[in-house]
């Protein structure tokens, strides 16, 4: 069988995590969305569906999987939202069709969630070439209401998520672990509380006199990461491969995707992988995309002083949308950079490559590449400059900005430049 994790149109509502990632690419819990419904259904092999200006940036994270386009075997093919959070009710229903002679569509109301197609020749060729997958294209079959599924289709459906996918997936892969191994890496002068609920991977190591409460949750150190002296880490917590959590560091809560740097207090968060937030300073219950840094004492506000709701800026939606939420810190897309002494008001929303100095609270929605502060303002972060940066600091972590990343970034710094040319017009 083929898994094919696919897009439909909410993927716009969840930049700027999404301009350079795919929904499917998006860390909540120990892993990304779609690491878990791979880990969820089982298949042989993996399609993927992604806006086409996407398709490059994802075929290259994922060498294995064929992109935007259907399998040529006869297999069949099971099509899954790749932004669906997996319960048991619907899992078990869409998995009881899977090999059935005949093909079968699951829906969410008038939402398309998942499709069973046995014979993949049946449907277009063309089928993966939209940017968001047509659920006309399955008309023929019959379909079954799943009722309400859990998906992440707003940025702020991630921190909603993600204490439980924690505890639900690092309870899991601790399980899968022999439980009589000792936590090697330990210092002897570390406190460890519920140690059954803790693992240790290979190379990881916990430093003299930090503390690793795992009472409240799981706690789950991945491979060559690092807890370094006197932090105090609280489950349920994901610290990724690399990774490090600074000396005197207060976290909770949180996913540390791979190789980044975390110190001050930080709960209830999301750093998708290879930023830095390795300072004092206090971020709570925000999402941070990938290569951002935040100076040192840069500081979120997660909670309004009137204890209300908490809007967020969706560009998809040209405005302020209520999140329900009464926590919601920051959002940070890729390539981004804040200066010492950052403030950020309650949900603020920062885009790709911009970079953001001074005190003072700059505004809560920056458009992609603003570089500026409250007091200066703010003009286009030169692309040339952006760039050459992106690649400079890539390079810190052996990685190399590719022709199809530059590409990508500079399509989205001509996309947004309306965005930056009103946000001058209205400050």
């Amino acid at each position: 069988m083929t898994l094919c994790l696919f897009e439909d149109k909410t993927a716009a509502h969840l930049a700027p995590l999404t301009h350079t990632r795919a929904v499917h690419e998006l860390r909540c819990g120990m892993h990304t969305l779609g690491a878990t419904l791979q880990r969820t259904f089982p298949h042989t092999s993996l399609a993927l569906h992604t806006r086409q200006h996407l398709e490059a940036v994802v075929a290259a994270r994922a060498p294995r999987a064929t992109v935007n386009r259907l399998p040529t075997d006869d297999e069949g093919v099971l099509f899954v939202h790749g932004g669906a959070l997996p319960a048991p009710g619907w899992v078990d229903a869409v998995t009881a069709s899977v090999n059935e002679a005949t093909a079968r569509v699951f829906t969410a109301g008038s939402t398309l969630i998942a499709a069973w197609w046995p014979d993949p020749h049946a449907l277009p060729a063309d089928l993966l070439s939209n940017n968001a997958l047509p659920a006309d294209a399955f008309s023929a079959a019959p379909v079954t209401d799943l009722g309400a599924v859990p998906r992440v289709t707003r940025t702020w459906h991630l921190m909603d998520a993600l204490r439980g996918r924690l505890d639900q997936e690092l309870g899991a892969a601790i399980n899968a672990s022999p439980s009589d191994a000792p936590l090697h890496g330990v210092h002897a002068s570390a406190v460890v509380d519920a140690p059954e609920q803790v693992y240790l991977a290979p190379g990881a190591s916990v430093g003299a006199g930090a503390i690793l409460n795992a009472e409240d949750g799981p706690i789950y150190i991945d491979s060559e990461a690092a807890v370094l002296e006197q932090a105090v880490v609280r489950g349920p917590i994901y610290i990724g491969p690399q990774s490090q959590i600074k000396r005197g560091a207060d976290v909770e809560g949180s996913s540390f995707g791979t190789y980044s740097k975390i110190g001050g207090e930080v709960h209830d968060c999301i750093v998708q992988g290879y930023s830095n937030k390795g300072h004092a300073g206090f971020l709570g219950h925000s999402i941070l995309g990938e290569w951002c840094n935040l100076g040192a004492d840069t500081n979120t506000s997660n909670l309004k002083n009137d204890y209300g709701t908490v809007s967020v800026y969706d560009a998809a939606a040209a405005g302020f949308v209520d999140t329900g939420r009464q926590f919601m810190g920051l959002v940070m897309g890729d390539h981004s950079k804040c200066g010492i002494n950052t403030m950020f008001n309650t949900g603020t929303v920062v885009g790709t490559g911009c970079n953001v100095y001074d005190s003072g609270f700059p505004p809560r929605y920056l458009p992609s590449f603003s570089w500026g502060s409250p007091h200066s303002g703010f003009v286009d972060y030169r692309l040339a400059k952006a760039l050459s940066v992106a690649a400079r600091v890539m390079a810190r972590r052996d990685k190399t900005l590719t022709a199809a990343q530059e590409q990508l970034l500079t399509r989205l710094f001509e996309k947004t430049a309306p965005q930056r040319v009103a946000m001058r017009q209205d400050g």
